[in-house]
């Protein structure tokens, strides 16, 4: 038995409408007036299946655009892109115009050579003669000159490291091929080299600045045979002292406004979360080096920079009580003293304390008994000479000693030493052969210290239970702190050396503080008085030298925190320390001097 043929089913839109109606083409339809070019609609089920066996044959539609005025209104307008007809691979172009990595790496392993311009020339002409493809189109990505600078130092086993460049996504973009993955360390070095001059392009001030540097070199070889570039170069980048314009620092400071930037607290990387007792700046310039000391009994060294402030060494004072710390005027060692008949001296290069001998005893009999007695008290009033060759020492009684320490870095025997006719309050050095001591009676002596004798003495009536004594660097200026809170201002050159008991006024007299004076510095260019109390918070004045007029713009009341302990100017006053009882050490920048 023959099986049933099974019966094809066809849409009606697949016919034509002669074929649907069974009509001859030749005799007219009733459905003439529907336009020969209409196109069937389909189901989804027709278009997924025209989809899967032949792809998306037409070109995404965009979104249709509004209609204007005169538009029929079954007219559907679409906003055309121009890429409708243009194939995938025309519009992905494998830039392969990559400088090779061993154009960048030289023949000699210490040089990093740069790409000639014979083999760019050679590029361009034979891009110019052959074909052109579809990449000609594009421009060549930009060469960078990279200058021959022989390292400092190369390391033989960079040549032995592998790294993958298809290993992490991020190294993508150092390949110059689909086909690059391992490289050596110093083919990588290169790599890495070339993406970075490729995103930050050399600035403008720095070609003007080469381009200026190259015409000096020009105009003085011609004349005496200067030396290359690349050792100026080098002997700059090895030089520690300032490139920029220092005229500001020897310009005057303006007495009107002071401006003054609050940093990131000196000592943050290790607070001592106690009383600070003595802050210093180390005496160069070049070295920016902060020490401090607290009730903690701890000496730390930080590396001032105005930004993190790192801490560089902490030494643990145990045999000393409110220890205070000052830099020798070389810098090569720290001398500690307290409350104490001795002091330490810290030897940063060798990393040990050495304690003072007993020379500061005297021997007493008494009924046939040696009785050994001390004649200081306490080495806090101790100040070093400027060149470092003596060290002050004040006393019992009025007598100032004198310590050798020409011989050793950590002092020597007491070679001479002066008397006052009252107690010693403070004293400073004036010069190098000079020094200047201050009597609870308000007398001022001037010791010669080459004869060991007093050369001038003088008093100031207006002064009342003088506290503190300090000396400008140049010696033309000193000032003294009272116990009432007036800081009284003299000029040196006002002095004679024969005003034997004779009275001195002042410059002027200022009183803006009313708390006795603790702590008061001199900056090292004789413009700037700092002068504080720690008997209430915020006691904190700065007084402009040469017109002696007071800064009203700072300190704000919310720019010094706690009571002010202990102060001090960097070498080139661009840094101000101050310490209080809260363990902090606030700092500060001064715009003037900080270039």
């Amino acid at each position: 038995m023959e099986a049933p043929r099974k019966r094809l089913r066809f849409d009606a839109d697949d016919l034509s409408d002669e074929e649907t109606f069974g009509l001859d083409s030749t005799q007219p339809s009733a459905l003439s007036g529907i336009p020969q070019d209409h196109e069937p609609q389909k189901d989804e089920d027709e278009l997924r299946l025209e989809r899967i066996l032949f792809g998306k044959l037409s070109a995404p539609k965009v979104k249709p655009r509004k209609k204007e005025i005169g538009d029929s209104p079954d007219a559907e307008q679409y906003v055309t892109t121009g890429l409708e007809n243009v194939r995938d691979e025309d519009l992905f172009v494998m830039d392969d115009l990559v400088t090779p990595v061993t154009d960048l790496l030289g023949d000699e392993e210490d040089e990093i050579p740069q790409m000639s311009e014979s083999s760019v020339e050679s590029d361009d002409e034979s891009e110019s003669n052959g074909p052109q493809d579809s990449t000609s189109a594009y421009p060549p990505r930009p060469t960078y000159e990279i200058p021959k600078i022989k390292s400092a130092w190369a390391d033989p086993s960079d040549d032995n490291i592998k790294i993958s460049l298809a290993a992490d996504t991020r190294l993508y973009k150092l390949r110059d091929s689909l086909a690059d993955d391992e490289v050596t360390g110093r083919i990588y070095e290169a790599k890495l080299r070339r993406q970075f001059e490729r995103m930050n392009p050399t600035p403008e001030w720095a070609t003007n600045a080469r381009g200026k540097l190259h015409q000096k070199r020009k105009r003085l070889s011609s004349l005496d045979g200067a030396e290359d570039e690349h050792e100026e170069l080098e002997h700059l980048l090895r030089s520690t002292s300032g490139i920029l314009n220092t005229s500001a620092k020897a310009s005057a400071l303006p007495s009107d406004s002071l401006k003054i930037e609050h940093l990131r607290d000196a000592n943050s990387a290790a607070r001592s979360y106690a009383s600070i007792l003595s802050v210093r700046f180390h005496p160069s310039p070049t070295v920016s080096v902060m020490l401090s000391t607290g009730m903690d009994n701890r000496l730390r060294l930080f590396n001032i920079d105005g930004l993190m402030n790192p801490l560089l060494h902490t030494v643990h004072a145990t045999e000393l009580r409110k220890p205070r710390a000052i830099f020798h005027p070389t810098g090569s060692s720290i001398l500690l003293t307290a409350e104490r008949p001795y002091y330490y001296v810290y030897d940063i290069q060798s990393d040990r304390f050495v304690k003072s001998s007993s020379a500061f005893w005297k021997s007493t009999t008494s009924r046939g008994r040696i009785l050994q007695d001390r004649v200081v008290d306490s080495f806090s009033m101790s100040k070093f000479s400027p060149d470092g060759k003596f060290l002050a020492v004040g006393g019992r009684d009025g007598y100032v000693y004198l310590v050798d320490w020409s011989q050793n870095i950590t002092g020597g025997p007491v070679t001479g030493s002066m008397k006052m006719n009252t107690d010693i309050k403070d004293l400073c050095w004036v010069g190098q052969d000079q020094l200047m001591t201050l009597g609870d009676n308000s007398e001022v002596y001037l010791w010669d210290i080459g004869m060991r004798r007093c050369i001038s003495r003088w008093r100031d009536e207006g002064t009342y239970k003088p506290n503190i004594l300090e000396g400008s660097t140049k010696g033309d200026y000193y000032a003294v702190g009272t116990h009432t809170g007036i800081v009284s201002v003299y000029d040196r050159s006002a002095v004679r050396q024969d005003s034997m008991g004779r009275s001195v006024n002042p410059l002027k007299e200022i009183t803006n503080l009313k708390t006795s004076i603790t702590s008061m510095r001199i900056d090292p260019s004789s413009q700037l008085i700092a002068a504080a109390s720690d008997d209430k918070e915020c006691q904190l004045k700065m007084i402009h030298l040469p017109s002696l007029k007071v800064f009203a713009n700072w300190p704000t009341p919310m720019a010094i925190h706690g009571s002010v302990t202990a102060l001090d100017f960097s070498p080139g006053t661009e840094y101000f320390a101050v310490g209080n009882d809260k363990g902090r050490v606030m700092l500060y920048s001064l715009k003037h001097f900080a270039v």
